[in-house]
This record gives C-alpha cells, sequence and structure tokens, in this order.
C-alpha cells in the first residue's frame, strides 16, 4: 500500500467511481494513472448537459489520476474503480460520476507528470 502513496505531502481524498468494463481500459490495475472523461446522459434526474457550443459530448474531468483499487462485481457488468483526488476534486468527480458515464483513458508512463 505505501507503494501506491505519492512521493509528496500534499492531501488527498478517495473517491469509488462506477465504471462499465467497455469504458476502461484493459487490466486496469492499482498504481496505474487515468484521465477521468464524463459524458453526459439525459435522465430527468440530471437533465441534458451541454458543451460549451450547446452540444452533447465528452468532458475531460481530471488529468493523471492515480488508480488505488479496481474491483469487479460478481456478474462483471460494472468495475467499482477506486481513485486518490485532491479534495477539492472530490466534488467534481462525484458529479460527474453522477450526471454521466465515466470513461477511464489510461495515461502511458512517458506522458505521466509525476511529483519529482
Amino acid at each position: 500500500r505505501s507503494a501506491l502513496i505519492e512521493a509528496n505531502d500534499e492531501p488527498t481524498r478517495i473517491v469509488t467511481v462506477g465504471v462499465d468494463p467497455l469504458h476502461a481500459p484493459i487490466e486496469l490495475a492499482a498504481g496505474d494513472r487515468v484521465d477521468v472523461w464524463s459524458t453526459p446522459s439525459d435522465t430527468p434526474m440530471s437533465g441534458p448537459v451541454s458543451a460549451t457550443d450547446g452540444t452533447l459530448g465528452p468532458t475531460l474531468v481530471l488529468e493523471n489520476v492515480l488508480v488505488e483499487v479496481v474491483s469487479a462485481d460478481s456478474m462483471g457488468s460494472r468495475l467499482a474503480v477506486v481513485v486518490r483526488v485532491a479534495p477539492e476534486d472530490v466534488a467534481t468527480v462525484v458529479q460527474a460520476s453522477r450526471s454521466g458515464v465515466i470513461d477511464l483513458v489510461s495515461v502511458p508512463a512517458t506522458s505521466q507528470d509525476l511529483p519529482s
């Protein structure tokens, strides 16, 4: 577990998001880094969410997020992906996960901006 904790001492929070297996990298695992995207859903509860140009589309929620745990339900229909985020980003992640479909995009090691 200590190997997954980032080198800096900045406070973080742990947030779990539900993700369809087809919307996450194959073999996603703890220690991976992902970008979190949300595509708005048109539901009575949340209503349609428009992009700046008036169209519905994916929005980048957070970049280069550390994955803590990945767990599939017994039927394999959803993944519970636990991510580590800054406290000020918690509301953004929760809102995105409740108002749309979450996609996780792998961040290759060569593109990761890791603390020194």
